[in-house]
This record gives structure tokens, C-alpha cells and sequence, in this order.
């Protein structure tokens, strides 16, 4: 489908900034990613022209789409007509101060409700998290390189701890702030990856398997750091496994792995609020990490290794169980064939 827009309308002008990118960048980005051809009509030469964005000098046609608008990227599914498109516009930015409404809702937009973030992120997390974002959002920072930032910061976590428990503690829980900085980032400015994703996936993991070995090393070592270092090998040989499946799917996100207690869609479902939904949420990142926050500032650093070495043979011995239960389907179905 192709689509003329026009973004001759109002006094604020495409090239003006949006939350990090231009209004023309925004609309032409939101529309070719729903798989729309975009000619764009009366664009500043200044402006940044996507890929796959068609540029003319020629005068609009009447049934011309208005290009300085905010659209609502969910609404663009199944997209068959320009008035499909026209439904899923949700404010006119024709005006200065439509611009900072525009702003404001954006930003508002990466409010998740309390049911799918958590308390601890909603609360803590989140708001920290959108300070420091909407500081680098008018800067060239990447959501990658936010995302190699936040697991520096939780390795430096990780080598830090033995020295001072409560600094440590506070590195590691900086990094789950930044953990959420670069998806909002990269919603903001539209430049989710699946590079990023998966940078996301084995930066998260890593801080949990190298974590614990320098809370062993503040614990003496000996038979702690045994015990931490089996626990990480086995933490990372089921992440690897968990890998291999997410390989597979569009999404990179461990929240969906189909673990055999939860069902197909993994935790990030929601289909069913058995058991196994309550217990994956409290070991949630943001649930564990702010725990360490806690303890580390106690000055309580058993209580913080204990936790980390329960989570990490903890998920070895789920993952032992899910691939025997999934083994057992898989020879019962093949029997009753």
C-alpha cells in the first residue's frame, strides 16, 4: 500500500524534534514499519529521510495523509485503506503546544500498568529509569550502547562486592535501572533491534552468573566460591538452553520461554494465573536485584549469596525438571500414535 503525506500542515515544521526524533522522521518510521510505502510531500531538505522513504516535489493529492500527526503504531495492523490509517492518528501537531502534548504522551506511553511492570519497578525502577532516559534522549546515545553500559555496570558490580558489599549492591541495581533506560530508548526513538535484544538477554545473565563469585570472594572463598562457581556454570548451561528456543522466535525475551508450569507463551503471556505466575514474579530481575540493594546496605552478605546461589541452582534445577516433563509429553504422545 502506498500513501502520500503531506507535512505542509500547521506552523511547527517536520524537522521539529519529537522525543529524539524529527516529526517526519517519527511519522514516515512509524508508517514503513507497518509495511506502508510513504511519499513524502513539502519535507525540509534539513530532515533526515528514513530507508524506504520516497521524497517528491510535486503538489500532494487531495486524499494526501496529514504528515504532521502522532500515530499509534498498535493501530496499524491489518492496514488495508487510507482511512485505517487516519483511525489509528491519535493527536494533530500543528502547534508548539501540540508538540509538547504530543511529548508528553509519548513519555506517558512508556508508563506500563502496575499488573504487567511489577510494584518494584512501577515504583522504584521506573521512575529513575525516565529521568536518566529523558536525559539522553535528545543526545546520539544508542540503546545498545546503554545496554553494554548496564552489564559493565553489573560486572563492575561483580568485581566491586568483595571489596564493599553495600557498593556493590548499588552497582548491580544501577544496572537494572539501565536495563530499563535502553528499552525505553529504543521505543522512544524507534530503534528497537534484535541485536539489542539478545545484548539485553546475555548482559542480564552474565551479571547473574559472575555476581555471586564475588559475594564467594567476600565471603572468604573456600567452599563458598565452589559452590558460587558451580552454581554459575550450571546457571549458564540452562541459559543456553533457554537460548536455543528463543533463537527461534521473532522476540528475544526470556519472559516467554515456554517453561512446562507456565505454558507457551512463557510468564509474559498472562493466559493463566496459576501458581508458577506468582512465583516467576518474585524472582523477577527487578525483584531480586532490589533485594541485593537492600541487603547490601544492611551490610547482610550471607543473606545476599544465599539468594543468588538459590536462584542460580534454583533455574539448573527447573530446567532439569522442564526437559524431563517435556520429555515424558513427547514419549507419551508418540505412544498414543
Amino acid at each position: 500500500m502506498k500513501v502520500h503525506v503531506d507535512f505542509s500542515k500547521g506552523n511547527v515544521g517536520p524537522c521539529a524534534r519529537l522525543a529524539g526524533l524529527t516529526v517526519f522522521e517519527r511519522t514516515c518510521r512509524t508508517l514503513t514499519e507497518a509495511g506502508i510505502e510513504v511519499v513524502a510531500h513539502h519535507v525540509d531538505s534539513q530532515c533526515k529521510v528514513p530507508d524506504g522513504v520516497e521524497i517528491s516535489t510535486d503538489s500532494p493529492p487531495e486524499d494526501s495523509l496529514d504528515g504532521m500527526v502522532l500515530i499509534n503504531a498498535e493501530k496499524l495492523n491489518n492496514i488495508n485503506e487510507l482511512s485505517d490509517i487516519y483511525n489509528a492518528v491519535t493527536m494533530q501537531i500543528h502547534t508548539w503546544a501540540d508538540l509538547d502534548r504530543a511529548e508528553r504522551h509519548l513519555w506517558e506511553s512508556l508508563r506500563k500498568p502496575i499488573e504487567r511492570d511489577g510494584v518494584v519497578a512501577y515504583y522504584l525502577v521506573r521512575p529513575v529509569s525516565r529521568f536518566i532516559s529523558r536525559a539522553l534522549i535528545p543526545t546520539p546515545v544508542t540503546p545498545n550502547q546503554v545496554t553494554v553500559l548496564a552489564g559493565l555496570s553489573g560486572l563492575l558490580a561483580a568485581v566491586i562486592v568483595p571489596f564493599s558489599l553495600s557498593i556493590g549492591a548499588i552497582l548491580l541495581w544501577f544496572s537494572n535501572v539501565l536495563d530499563c533506560v535502553d528499552g525505553e530508548i529504543a521505543r522512544l526513538k524507534m530503534k528497537g533491534s534484535r541485536l539489542g535484544q539478545w545484548l539485553d538477554t546475555i548482559g542480564d545473565d552474565l551479571v547473574y552468573a559472575f555476581y555471586p563469585l564475588g559475594l564467594a570472594l567476600l565471603m572468604g572463598g573456600g567452599l563458598y566460591m565452589v559452590v558460587a562457581l558451580l552454581g554459575s556454570v550450571l546457571y549458564m548451561g540452562s541459559a543456553l538452553i533457554i537460548y536455543a528456543d528463543l533463537a527461534k522466535r521473532p522476540v528475544v525475551d526470556t519472559a516467554m520461554f515456554p517453561w512446562f508450569f507456565l505454558g507457551e507463551g512463557g510468564a509474559a503471556s498472562g493466559q493463566s494465573k496459576n501458581l508458577g505466575h506468582y512465583l516467576a514474579y518474585l524472582v523477577r530481575r527487578d525483584v531480586v536485584i532490589t533485594i541485593h540493594l537492600l541487603l547490601g546496605i544492611l551490610g547482610l552478605p550471607l543473606l545476599s549469596y544465599l539468594l543468588q546461589i538459590l536462584l542460580n541452582y534454583g533455574q539448573a534445577f527447573l530446567m532439569a525438571t522442564d526437559l524431563a516433563v517435556k520429555f515424558r509429553n513427547t514419549s507419551r504422545d508418540d505412544t498414543m500414535r
